[in-house]
């Protein structure tokens, strides 16, 4: 972990003020009588807060009002007493930066305005509340609150670490995932084209379904289905050329299946198409698989781990 932020993070940490917790990369504090959180989801900054009005939850109509007064909100949503403010982009980090000032330094009033307080909000309860992290999920509580969800993830990580991992059923899962993957492969590419998503698909399916039937995801469940991608990529891309010579060859499926090498050996099929085909399957599914299974992991590794956001020091 570094020991002190970059000028980029002091930055940012300046215009929302608010702090860095560098384990989640999650900026936090409170802003006024309001907690807020800044998170980056699918590369847009969404800065949250938790409010109730008269004991009710959020009413969206209310919330984007803010969305119209402010330059510097694009929209919101609402997640039971979460509301969730998507920050304006901008071509420059100039223009990030001014959006995320006027949206934090806008909000405590607006809210304030509106007769919005801040609330737990996993129990609504009206009150200060701090930032926390339960199974790496960012979360504005009351103590009472925390102490009762970390209590709860823990015995639920402690379970599912002590369940066993059916290899086996997490094998056949991860077949019938990666059928979706060769499926994908060949529709994509008898439309004239090697699509990023047959990749994406075949990586996705497989690990979601080999956890699914196993019961959970280990280092050894990512071993077996980087084996079964290996071999269903070159099984799918084999039968795209097989197809290819039922159509322009008048061959039965499987005997265009079996003849296949021997077309490439003496370059009735090029070479370099069908090396460069089959290279851009594989590299497409190891850009779907090898997220999905660091994300797995991951997933596995702080499941259970609760905390009080933190942030280093900026001397």
């Amino acid at each position: 972990m570094a020991k002190n932020y970059t000028k980029q993070q002091i930055q940012f940490m300046n215009a929302v003020g608010l702090l860095l917790d560098p384990e989640t990369g999650c900026y936090f504090g409170r802003r006024g009588e309001y907690s807020m959180l800044l998170r980056i989801v699918s590369n847009q900054y969404v800065l949250s807060v938790s409010v109730a009005k008269d004991g009710m939850a959020p009413n969206p109509a209310d919330l984007q009002v803010a969305a119209q007064e402010c330059r510097g909100i694009q929209s919101c949503n609402v997640q039971g007493y979460r509301v969730n403010f998507f920050i304006s982009g901008g071509l420059t980090q100039k223009k990030v930066l001014e959006s995320l000032s006027q949206a934090s330094n806008y909000l405590p009033y607006f809210l304030q305005q509106t007769g919005y307080h801040n609330v737990c909000e996993s129990t609504g309860e009206v009150g200060l509340t701090e930032c926390y992290t339960v199974s790496g999920q960012p979360l504005m509580l009351s103590e009472r609150a925390f102490v009762a969800l970390a209590e709860h993830a823990a015995t639920s990580a402690e379970v599912a670490d002590q369940k066993e991992e059916n290899l086996v059923a997490g094998a056949v899962g991860a077949l019938l995932g990666s059928l979706a993957g060769v499926a994908a492969i060949v529709i994509f590419s008898q439309l004239g084209f090697i699509s990023v998503a047959s990749g994406l698909i075949m990586g996705v399916c497989t690990l979601k379904l080999y956890e699914k039937f196993a019961g959970k995801m280990t280092i050894r469940g990512a071993i077996i289905c980087l084996a079964i991608m290996i071999l269903m990529v070159y099984f799918g891309d084999r039968l795209d050329w097989s197809i290819v010579l039922v159509r322009e060859a008048d061959y039965g499926l499987i005997e265009g299946f079996r003849s296949v090498p021997y077309f490439v050996k003496y370059d009735y099929i090029e070479k370099g198409t069908y090396y460069y085909n089959l290279f851009m399957e594989y590299l497409f599914t190891a850009l779907g698989a090898v997220p999905q299974i660091i994300a797995s992991l991951k997933e596995k590794k702080i499941a259970g781990l609760s905390r009080k956001m933190t942030g280093l020091t900026t001397q």
